[in-house]
């Protein structure tokens, strides 16, 4: 019985899981992506794109980041109005040969705005990405922790250092 009980005790200390305290789940952003619209989650509740970049001016490469994503993306809905604008001025044309130009140049238009709307999600995603990597790093716990045996004047000890 005795050694039924010290091996239970020796399997629940084994099965115990024991973590240090993290701030890092608190302090970064979650990025999820829904159709066309990416969700930004901190502290578990959704906030806007606004709240996102006020977060990041205190990391100032994130923040960098985050600033060229806007702009390209703004590049990328100027392009898909400018398409969409070219695309109803050529529905509207008797002209079939600048009818089938103009359908053309719009559906390039359109496409050059989606492969620029990606390219400033990615950039978006990367400055959230390099915020919550510069948060980790700041609470994160580099305790180390070294056992060995040292020689002192009265014989040999055990050093522990951290």
């Amino acid at each position: 019985m005795k050694r039924l009980s010290i091996l239970l005790i020796f399997m629940i200390l084994i099965s115990l899981d024991v973590k240090s305290q993290d701030n890092t789940a608190q302090d970064t952003i979650s990025y999820a992506s829904i159709y066309w619209s990416p969700r930004y989650y901190h502290h578990g509740n959704q906030i806007s794109l606004r709240d996102v970049s006020k977060i990041l001016k205190e990391d100032p490469e994130a923040n960098r980041l985050m600033k060229s994503g806007k702009t390209i993306r703004a590049l990328g809905y100027t392009m898909a109005v400018t398409g969409g604008c070219v695309l109803g001025y050529s529905l509207n044309s008797d002209n079939r040969q600048l009818k089938r130009q103009n359908i053309a140049i719009s559906g390039a238009i359109l496409a050059g705005a989606l492969v620029v709307d990606h390219l400033s999600l990615r950039k978006m995603k990367s400055a959230i990405d390099l915020y919550n990597e510069n948060e980790k790093r700041k609470t994160s716990n580099d305790l180390t922790l070294s056992i060995g045996l040292s020689e002192y004047q009265n014989g040999i000890g055990l050093k522990i250092t951290f």
